[in-house]
């Protein structure tokens, strides 16, 4: 390891371990120099490698000083590592969470669908995992973790506790008296398919549709109405396109759907609603990010948004404007 090098890892350790707390002043590079026993230029360069790592800032006249904010990268790039239909749909809230938080530390983000050529200052969030990708960001000694989906292949997981949440909107069902519940989602997805485990494990109905093929499917379940009598819908748009033939089948059948983003919330007025705040993923995803940068040893981890299940016209009408 270069000498410049040396100096900069102890630095780090020493702000990481809290030896030099924020707004602490370091050593000149004269004192560096000395200290360290190489030449101004090299103590220079390890200050410029500190500064350029978000670590350190620069006061003019003054000196360096340990930032009061650590910021381990000037950039995040949210990378969609698998097919998204229509990503504003369901991304926006998740990135708005990101953005929200990385707005604070003058952080940009931006969401892409391949690897930049350069991730040199930035952190990497992966929708979904890639290998190839995961071992390319591997070999860039690039801070990443990934979100959305559950991890396989990465350390370090963001993403909503499906099995969890689908468990305890099947209980809210069958508490207010349903009895044969039926799950409609699209289960090439795999967080769709998780949900549906939930259902499938304990009797319950699983039928995989899609936008094409929803409306068909669920008429075809309507024409026995003594053998549905709770309807759950996983998706971004599958419970709008289920509203038609279910109301229009005027059977007292209870919905569930899962607040896969904004929109879907508001059918909470007549629907139980497993709401769980994509917008609190994407925050919970910086804040991984940056425990990921500042340390890389950081043990293996899966954080999840803590969700809640509320019955018909129950949630709080503050939460719309939040999400």
């Amino acid at each position: 390891m270069s000498k410049y090098r040396q100096i900069v890892e102890i630095i780090k350790r020493e702000i990481r371990g809290g030896e030099r707390a924020p707004g602490d002043k370091l050593p000149g590079q004269t004192q560096l120099a000395t200290q360290f026993e190489v030449s101004e230029i090299t103590a220079r360069r390890a200050l410029d490698e500190l500064t350029a790592a978000g670590l350190v800032e620069r006061r003019h006249r003054s000196g360096s000083y340990v930032r009061q904010v650590p910021q381990y990268f000037r950039r995040i790039e949210i990378v969609c590592t698998g097919e998204v239909k229509n990503p504003a749909l369901w991304l926006g809230d998740y990135w708005q969470g990101v953005e929200s938080s990385a707005r604070e530390c003058g952080i940009e983000v931006t969401v892409s669908r391949q690897l930049p050529a350069s991730t040199e200052a930035a952190g990497v969030i992966l929708i979904g995992e890639d290998a190839a990708m995961i071992r390319e960001l591997e070999r860039r000694n690039t801070p990443f973790v990934s979100a959305i989906t559950r991890n396989r292949l990465t350390r370090h997981n963001v993403r909503i506790d499906y099995p969890a949440v689908a468990a305890a909107l099947r209980d809210a069902l069958a508490a207010d008296g349903a009895k044969q519940i039926h799950f409609l989602g699209n289960l090439r997805h795999p967080n769709h398919r998780l949900a549906a485990e939930a259902f499938r494990s304990v009797g319950d109905e699983v039928h995989a549709v899609t936008e094409k093929t929803i409306a068909e499917r669920l008429r075809a379940i309507l024409e026995r109405p003594s053998e549905i009598d709770a309807l759950t819908v996983m998706g971004g748009t599958l419970p709008f396109l289920a509203l038609p033939a279910l109301f229009g089948s005027r059977l007292p059948v209870k919905l569930g759907v899962f607040a896969e983003n904004r929109a879907v919330a508001f059918l909470g007025e007549y629907a139980y609603l497993a709401d769980y705040r994509l917008f609190e993923a994407g925050e919970l995803s910086f804040a991984l990010l940056n425990e990921v940068a500042a340390d890389p040893a950081l043990p293996r981890c899966v954080r999840s948004p803590e969700f809640h299940i509320y019955p018909p016209g129950t949630r709080p009408k503050e939460n719309y404007a939040s999400l």
